[in-house]
């Protein structure tokens, strides 16, 4: 039997004094660049997993 738990986060909390939605706010134009035009903050993601294997074993006779 194998058995194997996984966690992975991805962006969990930002570490950032900014009090808009999100500091890494960007734009295509220069003009606007660094401007929180009420864009949707980047994601977090969390991703949980378990992966179980069930063998028969045989039995062997010596």
């Amino acid at each position: 039997m194998s058995l194997w738990l996984y966690v992975n986060v991805s962006n969990p909390f930002p570490i950032t004094s900014y009090k808009g939605m999100d500091s890494e706010v960007g734009s295509w134009n220069s003009l606007q660049a660094g401007i929180d035009n009420g864009f949707y903050p980047q994601f977090r993601t969390f991703t949980f997993g378990i992966n179980a294997g069930l063998t028969k074993v045989k039995n062997e006779k010596k």
